[in-house]
């Protein structure tokens, strides 16, 4: 059985983040988590079937089945 440091430790070595529910409202914490994870040097995808544009930095993903084709097949 992992401890929670493993898990904290596997989540964290992940190359890519999908955030859920992120907004290009600033206000928003779906917003907030996904600046959060690019100002700390993480690579995020935003996930919202809901916006149009997000970050056109980093590409949308509409839904979570669009992860690994935004991420550039890149295991997430």
């Amino acid at each position: 059985m992992s401890s929670p440091e493993d898990a904290i430790e596997r989540f964290l070595s992940s190359p890519a983040y999908g955030v859920v529910g992120a907004s290009s409202r600033r206000h928003k914490y779906g917003n907030k988590v996904l600046r959060c994870y690019q100002q700390n040097g993480r690579r995020a995808i935003p996930v919202n079937p809901r916006e149009q544009v997000i970050d056109e930095a980093v590409g949308d993903a509409r839904h979570c089945g669009q992860l690994n084709d935004v991420a550039g097949g890149e295991e997430l």
